[in-house]
């Protein structure tokens, strides 16, 4: 493995919620141990991919919501990449190469049939409380803008969720984020189990201005 890292130490009577964050796509499947409840891939977009990127945000993309299979997906990813061919540029062949394989790559390891890939631009401060999902599994990347914030277990009150961040933080200081163009697969609590929550605590940074536009590419399992 090359730059893991593992928050907090497990107990061994007790595996607390741990997250991985590596410079490998090919450590995702720890996201399936049971302990783990994020797994974050850290890396940077070349400088074309970054122009591309930069063009979408600047002028905003239509949403994008769709299901799809392992058949399907080539023809959505060559559908959507068509439909901004305006914005075509050099970097455009690679980033949308490069999100069909993200795209299958997660819908294999969730062996499920089917997901929903969602792809747009915000300005909204959605989701401000800090929360767990209720979906199994979900890749998201702010490819432009801030990024998600996220809870390590130590920070974290687990008895406050659903009351204010007030309630929820430990300490504000130790509130964690992901860079732009990172990708992370995030763990929920798909039955709500209250009292017994084991997925990642995070919540959507605050946008304060138009300048601070975001895109984002979000799968749901």
């Amino acid at each position: 493995m090359n730059l893991v890292s593992f928050l907090p130490s497990v107990s061994r009577r007790k595996a607390l919620p741990r997250q991985v964050l590596s410079s490998s796509w090919n450590d995702r499947n720890q996201i399936l141990s049971p302990e783990v409840n994020f797994y974050c891939w850290k890396r940077v977009p070349d400088q074309q991919v970054s122009s591309y990127l930069a063009s979408l945000v600047t002028d905003g993309v239509p949403l994008v919501k769709s299901s799809y299979t392992q058949y399907s997906l080539p023809s959505l990813i060559q559908e959507v990449k068509s439909s901004l061919s305006n914005f075509d540029c050099a970097g455009s062949d690679f980033f949308w190469t490069d999100v069909q394989k993200i795209a299958s790559d997660f819908l294999t390891m969730t062996e499920m049939s089917t997901a929903i890939l969602h792809f747009k631009t915000t300005d909204s401060n959605e989701c401000s409380k800090f929360h767990t999902d209720r979906y199994r599994l979900r890749l998201f990347s702010t490819l432009v803008g801030k990024g998600t914030q996220w809870l390590p277990e130590r920070a974290t009150n687990r008895n406050g969720l659903g009351k204010m961040n007030g309630n929820i933080v430990k300490d504000p200081s130790m509130i964690e984020h992901m860079e732009a163009y990172d990708v992370g697969i995030l763990k929920g609590d798909p039955h709500g189990q209250k009292g017994r929550s084991t997925g990642i605590v995070h919540r959507s940074p605050q946008v304060r201005t138009l300048a601070e536009r975001r895109l984002i590419l979000r799968i749901d399992a």
